[in-house]
């Protein structure tokens, strides 16, 4: 996997003026941060394709957290975007915790004596594979794909810009195509 650059991480800062101290530190702090948090989502969560991810949400709360602040230093804010780093990674892993699985849909045919297992199947997969989804994005991804809705609607109702969701729900697709990939190589 190829070295983002700062600013792949960073896009979801505001460009408010008062907040252009901040944009610049965090993409220092994101660059240098960038091979620990590789390293400890994939110790952690056995996924380092979740690192973008879980780096953008600490960079926005790290954003949040200094918004009203005057400048501080450079460690000070590396030091609280850790801090909402590994926040993020504890809870993602207490999220992946929950999910139990407890045989599969084959299982559940035989069970019960089902013969419809086309739908039954694949509202299992959909739920299974967007288990550890967001909420928001879940919801998105459905609003776009299953009822046609515009990312300029969605995203107004989210309440964020229409880059943001379009590539956020672009990695929850790429990520959901590489386990399908990878399901498909197994068998």
């Amino acid at each position: 996997m190829a070295s983002p650059a700062p600013s792949d991480f960073c896009w979801v800062l505001n460009s408010a003026p008062r907040q252009t101290w901040i944009s610049r530190i965090l993409q220092t702090a994101a660059e240098a941060y960038w091979q620990d948090a590789r390293r400890i989502v994939a110790a952690r969560l056995g996924d380092e394709s979740l690192a973008p991810e879980i780096l953008e949400a600490a960079v926005r709360k790290t954003a949040d957290h200094f918004s009203n602040s005057p400048p501080a230093k450079t460690e000070e804010v590396v030091a609280r975007l850790g801090q909402f780093f590994r926040s993020e990674v504890r809870r993602k892993a207490r999220k992946y915790k929950r999910l139990v699985f407890a045989g599969s849909a084959i299982n559940l045919d035989r069970s019960i004596g089902y013969s419809g297992t086309i739908s039954v199947e694949s509202k299992i997969d959909l739920d299974t594979m967007l288990y550890d989804t967001e909420p928001e994005i879940r919801a998105a991804l459905l609003s776009r794909y299953g009822n046609g809705e515009s990312w300029r609607n969605i995203a107004k109702r989210l309440g964020i810009t229409e880059d943001a969701i379009r590539k956020r729900c672009h990695r929850v697709l790429g990520r959901l195509r590489r386990r399908i990939a990878s399901s498909h190589s197994s068998k």
